[in-house]
């Protein structure tokens, strides 16, 4: 008889873990991709490439901005490791997931002023 509760205990549990089961990655790409983002960060070139810096990861990114804009932002540049001259920035950009790769579709780029220095 325990063996029997055992055994539908362990049902149970299975049936219970089924249900709160993950969905499937690509359910979960499919519906943060296309979403609308505000990023704060640096915007600039790195090795090459467009790329938005934001306090959690590096971005590559796909400009659909005005000329102006464009303009604005010709002479940004990232480093591998911030010095505090990037250009810094708040975008309005769509989430664009590709594979493995996530990347920002920014159609609006605010440039923001440096951030005051200490004097001492």
């Amino acid at each position: 008889m325990r063996a029997i509760a055992a055994i539908v205990f362990s049902m149970m549990a299975f049936q219970a873990a089924a249900q709160d089961a993950l969905p499937p990655i690509e359910e979960v790409a499919k519906s943060i991709s296309g979403k609308e983002v505000l990023a704060e960060g640096q915007i600039g070139k790195l090795s090459g490439d467009w790329s938005f810096r934001t306090s959690d990861d590096i971005y590559s990114v796909e400009l659909a901005v005005d000329r102006e804009t464009l303009a604005a932002i010709k002479d940004c540049k990232l480093e591998l490791f911030p010095r505090g001259n990037e250009c810094n920035a708040v975008a309005k950009a769509e989430i664009s997931i590709n594979g493995p790769r996530i990347s920002l579709i920014i159609y609006e780029i605010i440039l923001q002023p440096e951030p005051a220095t200490d004097p001492s």
